[in-house]
């Protein structure tokens, strides 16, 4: 299994620095919207209370 290197570099090989920046910022906005949703709208998107708590408890550098 690769290291943590394995999750930011793309399959070319080549580690592009702002995109990857990008991603991390993108994960960040997202997961703090996840954590911000109700139980209603969890249950519109098929989204368990667990699954988000899993979810927004991971570091921004994990997919």
């Amino acid at each position: 299994m690769p290291g943590w290197l394995g999750l930011i570099v793309p399959p070319s090989g080549r580690l592009d620095f702002v995109t990857v920046l990008s991603c991390w910022w993108e994960r960040r906005l997202q997961r703090v919207a996840l954590a911000k949703l109700d139980k209603h709208l969890l249950a519109d998107i098929g989204v368990s209370e667990a699954d988000r708590a899993r979810e927004v408890r991971k570091p921004f550098w994990v997919q």
